[in-house]
C-alpha cells in the first residue's frame, strides 16, 4: 500500500439520465438498469466484489454476492466508511428523490447502478490500490429503494462494521492544505503555544488599533490564521460531519484513512485533538463555516476516541434495573454526541445512535426498531417516549429547543426536534448530592390528549419568572455588558447575600460550568476563573470605548454594589479578583493604554506588555467556554429575585418546576386547560446543590402534563 495511483471517475451526463449505454473494458455495452435480487432473510447481506485490474482506463465493473452474516464460513470483507455527499448541509426530507446525489454509475451484475460521486471515487481508489476482495458499501449493498430491506439492514449495520476485518475511511482526494494540516500536527506538537505567542508579539509591535477588541483580534488573526486554517479545513471535510461515522469508527477493529495520496491510521488522526483547545480560539478571530465545521469535526474525533476506549454501557449499570433500561440510558448518553452531525435521512438521527447503543450494550431491543416506512415526526415521538420511560433520568428533555423556528410543528413540546443542531451546551447538572435524590421516583407515563402525545411527570412548582432579558448573545454583540451587570445587581444573591455582581453574572452565563469550585466542577477552574476575569475586563473596556459606560452609569453600578460585600471566594483566586471595583479599574487602565498607544510609537513593546497578551489569550479561551453556554439563552429573575439562565424563548409569567428524576430545573408555560408547554432546562442559582430537599416538602409533588 505504499504506492498511490491516481484515477479518474466516470460521471453521468446528467443526474436523471438513464437512456445511455455504458461500455465496460470487459464486455459489451450495458444499457439496462441494475435490479436487486431480494435478500433471502433478515440476516443476509450483500458484498461487493470486483477483480484486481491494473488497466487505469478500465471502467468500474463489479458484482454483488449474497452472504449469510451468521454463517461460520462467512468470507472476510472490508467495510467502507464515506460521506454520501460533499455538501455540508445535505439532509434530505424522507421519501425524497435521491437522484441529485446519484451522479455516477458503475456496472454491477451487467446492469447500470447509479451511485454517489464519493462512492464512485472510493471504489475506484480501492481497486487501483490493488485491493481485490469483498467490500461492504451501504450505498451499493443495500437496496436504497426498498424501505423494508433498508430497515432490516440498518438494524444490524453496527455488527457489519464490528465484524469487518478492517474499516477504511475515504475522505476524498487530497489537496495542498491537507498536507499542510499534517505538517501542523507534526511540527507544532508541544511547542505550538510558544510559537503562536512569539508571532502575535511580533505582529502587535507593528500594528495598534484603538478599539480594544479590534486591537487584539486582528493581532491574533494575522498570526494564527495562516497556521491553523489548513488544519480546520481538513476537519471540515464532509466525513467528519456525518452522523453514521461515529458508529462506523467506534466499532471498527482496524481503522485506516485514505485522503487521496495520504494514507494513515487512526492514532495519527487522533493526535490532532491535542490542539483542540488552542484551535478553539479561531472561533473568536476567524468565525465562519469552515471554522465551525472544523472545530465540530475535531470534537467528533475526540468523542469517537472516548467511545473506543471506555465502556460507555458500564456507566448505565448502576441506575438501570434491566437490559432495556441499560440500553435506554446508553442511548440517552449518546444522543447529544449525534445531534449536530449531518445525515441524508432525518430518521437516522434516531437509528444511528440506537444501532451503536445496541452494539455497546450487547442488547437488541424490540421496543424501538428502525422503520423507514414511518414519518419523521412519528419516529421522533416514538424515540422520545422510549427514552422517557426506559432511561432512568429525564435528560431527553434537555435537548428541547423551543425557540427553534424550523421546529416540526406536529411535535409535542417535550419531544426534541432531533434535526436541529444544538445551539447550546446543556446546563450544569445538580451536584452529586443530587437535589432530588431523596424524592420518591415515579416513572413518567404517557397519554393522548386531543390527538397529541402527552407525557405526565411528577413535579413541584417553585417560582414564576418576573423579568427575562433579551438573548445574552444579542446583548454582548451590542456591547451591552453593562446591562447584564445591572440586571445581576437586582438579584437576591447580590442584594441579600453580599456576593459580587460580576461573580454572580459569570456563574449564570456559564450555567454553573467551570467557575465555582466543588465536587461537580471540572479541573482547571482556577485557570478559567482568571480567564473570565480577563474576558470581563476587556468587555467592559470595549463598552467604555464605545460610549456605553458613561460616568453616571459607573456611579450607579458602584452605588448598587456598595450594598454587597466582596466576601465570596472564587477557587483560589484572591477574594477581590472578580469584584466590580477591580473590573472597572482594570478596564479603565486597559482602555487608556489602547487609546494612548498611538501617542507612544517609540514604545510599542511596552504597550504590548502592559496589555497582557497572556490575559487576552485566556480571555479568548474563556469566550470559547461561554459561547455554547449562552447561545440561545437569556437571564431571568423570579418574583422572589432569584436569578438564573434559560431558553431565550422564555417570557415573564413562565414557571420554574423541579421534576422527580430530573437533573436540572425546567421552565414551563401554563396553558388554559391546566397542562403545560416545555420551554427548556434552567440554571437556578442557589438550587443546584441539594437545597431543594431542604426547602420543599416532597409530599407536594404532583402530576404535571406536558403537551
Amino acid at each position: 500500500m505504499s504506492m498511490i495511483i491516481t484515477t479518474t471517475t466516470s460521471r453521468l451526463p446528467a443526474s436523471g439520465a438513464r437512456d445511455h449505454s455504458y461500455t465496460s473494458g470487459f464486455g459489451e455495452s450495458v444499457t439496462r438498469d441494475h435490479s436487486y435480487i431480494p435478500l433471502p432473510h433478515a440476516r443476509a447481506f450483500r458484498l461487493l466484489e470486483f477483480p484486481k485490474v491494473l488497466l487505469p482506463t478500465t471502467e468500474l465493473r463489479c458484482k454483488l454476492r449474497t452472504v449469510d452474516f451468521d454463517a461460520p464460513d462467512r468470507p472476510p470483507y472490508t467495510a467502507l466508511s464515506y460521506s454520501w455527499s460533499n455538501s455540508s448541509t445535505t439532509e434530505l426530507p424522507p421519501d425524497s428523490d435521491l437522484d441529485p446525489l446519484l451522479t455516477n454509475v458503475i456496472v454491477c451484475d451487467d446492469g447500470l447502478l447509479r451511485v454517489t460521486e464519493n462512492a464512485h471515487a472510493a471504489i475506484s481508489e480501492m481497486r487501483w490500490r490493488g485491493s481485490a476482495g469483498l467490500y461492504w458499501i451501504d450505498g451499493v449493498c443495500i437496496d436504497q429503494g426498498n424501505p423494508a430491506e433498508k430497515s432490516e439492514q440498518v438494524a444490524f449495520m453496527g455488527e457489519i462494521y464490528k465484524e469487518a476485518d478492517r474499516v477504511i475511511v475515504w475522505l476524498g482526494p487530497d489537496e495542498e492544505d491537507d498536507r499542510k494540516a499534517f505538517e501542523v500536527i507534526e511540527d507544532l506538537r508541544g511547542g505550538h503555544a510558544t510559537n503562536i505567542r512569539r508571532l502575535i508579539y511580533a505582529y502587535m509591535q507593528k500594528n495598534r488599533f484603538q478599539d480594544p477588541d479590534q486591537y487584539f483580534q486582528l493581532s491574533l488573526a494575522a498570526a494564527v490564521i495562516p497556521i491553523y486554517s489548513s488544519l480546520l479545513a481538513f476537519f471540515a471535510r464532509s466525513w467528519f460531519q456525518r452522523l453514521w461515522i461515529i458508529q462506523e469508527a467506534v466499532l471498527a477493529k482496524s481503522l485506516w484513512f485514505i485522503c487521496g495520496g495520504l494514507h494513515f491510521d487512526w492514532e495519527k488522526l487522533h493526535r490532532a485533538t491535542e490542539l483542540q483547545g488552542t484551535l478553539s480560539i479561531m472561533q473568536q478571530i476567524a468565525p465562519g463555516e469552515t471554522t465551525t465545521r472544523g472545530l465540530f469535526g475535531l470534537s467528533l474525533v475526540r468523542k469517537i476516541f472516548e467511545l473506543r476506549t471506555t465502556d460507555v454501557a458500564a456507566r448505565s449499570l448502576s441506575s438501570a434495573a434491566n437490559q432495556e433500561q441499560r440500553l435506554g440510558a446508553t442511548l440517552a448518553y449518546l444522543m447529544p454526541a449525534f445531534q449536530n452531525a449531518n445525515t441524508t435521512d432525518s430518521r437516522d438521527r434516531i437509528y444511528g445512535p440506537l444501532a451503536l447503543a445496541c452494539q455497546l450494550t450487547g442488547f437488541a431491543n424490540t421496543l424501538l426498531v428502525p422503520d423507514y416506512t414511518q414519518t419523521v415526526e412519528h419516529v421522533f415521538v416514538t424515540a422520545a417516549e422510549y427514552l422517557l420511560i426506559q432511561a432512568p433520568s429525564l435528560e431527553i428533555l434537555s435537548l428541547v429547543d423551543a425557540a427553534d423556528a424550523s421546529r416540526l410543528p406536529a411535535l409535542p413540546s417535550w419531544v426534541p426536534d432531533f434535526r436541529t443542531r444544538s445551539r447550546f451546551k446543556s446546563i450544569a447538572l445538580y451536584s452529586p448530592g443530587n437535589a432530588t435524590r431523596g424524592w420518591p421516583y415515579r416513572q413518567p407515563h404517557l397519554k393522548r390528549y386531543a390527538g397529541r402525545a402527552c407525557s405526565v411527570l411528577q413535579g413541584l412548582w417553585h417560582a414564576t419568572l418576573s423579568e427575562v432579558t433579551v438573548g445574552v448573545v444579542e446583548l454582548l454583540q451590542r456591547g451591552e455588558i453593562v446591562s447584564l451587570l445591572l440586571f445581576t445587581q437586582l438579584s437576591k444573591s447580590v442584594i441579600f447575600h453580599g456576593e459580587s455582581s460580576t461573580r454572580v453574572m459569570l456563574e449564570i452565563l456559564l450555567a454553573g460550568r467551570g467557575l465555582i469550585s466543588g465536587p461537580n466542577q471540572p479541573e482547571g477552574s482556577i485557570f478559567l476563573a482568571r480567564g473570565f476575569e480577563s474576558w470581563l475586563t476587556l468587555k467592559v473596556a470595549h463598552s467604555w470605548y464605545k460610549g456605553f459606560l458613561a460616568e453616571h452609569v459607573v456611579a450607579e453600578l458602584l452605588k448598587r454594589e456598595e450594598r454587597s460585600a466582596p466576601n465570596g471566594r472564587l477557587c483560589n483566586v484572591s477574594e477581590d479578583s472578580l469584584t466590580l471595583m477591580r473590573i472597572l479599574d482594570e478596564a479603565n487602565k486597559t482602555h487608556d493604554l489602547v487609546i494612548n498607544a498611538t501617542d507612544r510609537p517609540d514604545q510599542p513593546s511596552r504597550v504590548v506588555d502592559d496589555l497582557f497578551l497572556g490575559d487576552w489569550l485566556s480571555a479568548c479561551a474563556a469566550q470559547s467556554c461561554l459561547d455554547p453556554c449562552i447561545a440561545g439563552r437569556s437571564m431571568f429573575l423570579t418574583a422572589t429575585s432569584e436569578i438564573g439562565l434559560t431558553s431565550d424563548h422564555a417570557r415573564a409569567g413562565d414557571q420554574i418546576w423541579f421534576f422527580s428524576g430530573a437533573k436540572t430545573p425546567f421552565v414551563l408555560r401554563p396553558l388554559e386547560n391546566g397542562h403545560y408547554v416545555l420551554i427548556g432546562e434552567a440554571y437556578l442559582k442557589g438550587y443546584m446543590d441539594g437545597q431543594i430537599c431542604q426547602m420543599h416538602d416532597v409530599k407536594r409533588l404532583r402530576p404535571v402534563t406536558l403537551e
